[in-house]
């Protein structure tokens, strides 16, 4: 298992989508970083703080390192299949189901390492915006510094958790479909109906409502930027719901993908 995940890792480095994100990660957070500093001035707010600027670029960042991890863990298999690639792979390992979770392992390292380096971008910008301080109220401390750095620290590790059920949603579309851009649209597609559900009025199961996964990608760091704002927000109890969500939907596509890998004709 370790030598394929190694294996996949460096294989994904050397594809061209990878350098795209990084590339398309810079742009965005710059741009969202420039957007937030005219908004500012246009709002006549006196004071843009670092920590507000670090949660709004990261927010933008980790969208756009969502949008593309998403797509391609969602062409992988059907173009390696495809190719014919999927089938020779196949015929050297013991167990199909070591690659489908290597392959899976490797994308979710490869996502907390772009998650990361969308973090440190966004410290970056939030140094040169101004200085990481607390929230003062004359001489009153709405919230300190050092709360706020746990905040930052909570958000950046419960975000890994709706990251790894995303990821676990499109393999399965990976699987299930022979086309790779079938398999691209059913993935975002299925993403935005759970979007619409979630923000609708409609009564789901366990009065699931608003509680979708994807009402919670960004719970996290919508968050930590309230706090950031000194507005009063809490993380209980969405922090669970995410958690819950994010376990529910990663298990239940993860193990149907591996089923459906496990007895599907490649050749």
């Amino acid at each position: 298992m370790k030598s394929i995940i190694q294996t996949e890792f460096r294989h994904l480095l050397t594809l061209k989508w990878v350098r795209w994100t990084f590339l398309s990660l810079l742009a965005v957070e710059i741009v969202s970083a420039i957007f937030l500093v005219k908004i500012t001035q246009v709002q006549d707010t006196s004071h843009l703080s670092a920590f507000e600027m670090l949660g709004f670029t990261f927010r933008s960042g980790f969208y756009t390192v969502l949008f593309f991890l998403f797509g391609n863990v969602a062409i992988s298999i059907a173009s390696e299949n495809n190719s014919g690639v999927l089938k020779t792979i196949l015929s050297l390992l013991p167990n199909r189901g070591d690659y489908l979770t290597g392959k899976c392992l490797a994308h979710v390292v490869l996502g907390i390492g772009f998650t990361l380096t969308a973090l440190v971008l966004s410290l970056i910008l939030g140094f040169f915006s101004g200085d990481f301080s607390g929230l003062l109220e004359g001489t009153y401390i709405i919230i300190s510094s050092g709360d706020l750095w746990k905040s930052l620290f909570l958000a950046t590790l419960i975000i890994i958790f709706p990251l790894i059920a995303g990821l676990s949603i499109a393999l399965f579309f990976s699987v299930f479909c022979r086309n790779s851009g079938m398999a691209v649209i059913l993935t975002f597609g299925f993403f935005l109906a759970l979007s619409l559900t979630g923000f609708s009025d409609l009564t789901l199961i366990f009065d699931f409502n608003n509680k979708l996964l994807t009402h919670y990608i960004s719970f996290p760091l919508d968050t930590f930027i309230a706090l950031s704002k000194g507005l009063p927000s809490t993380w209980k109890p969405d922090i669970f719901y995410l958690i819950f969500g994010s376990i529910l939907y990663g298990g239940l596509f993860f193990f149907t993908s591996l089923a459906l890998f496990q007895r599907r004709d490649f050749s």
